[in-house]
């Protein structure tokens, strides 16, 4: 299909939808919030909850976010 719009120099990671937004998930260990939509995106909010570089893909269960580093498992909340 046609793109609708593109976000340069956004990095590497995995992305996660859930409950009608994305969460993205950099290898730098940096979490995003984001609102999508066909126009573009909007930043929510943003965390660092692990110092390390995140390589596993990230897993999302019953409003849980599961991440892992090198070293370190880490349980978020993120239901709202």
């Amino acid at each position: 299909g046609k793109a609708l719009w593109r976000e340069e120099n956004f990095g590497y990671g995995s992305l996660l939808a859930a409950d009608g937004k994305m969460i993205a998930v950099k290898t730098n260990g940096t979490i995003t919030l984001l609102d999508v939509s066909p126009q573009g995106m909007k930043i929510l909010g943003q965390s660092q909850p692990l110092p390390g570089i995140i390589r596993a893909f990230p897993s999302l269960s019953d409003g849980k976010l599961f991440l892992r580093d090198d070293s370190t498992l880490v349980c978020l909340n993120v239901s709202p």
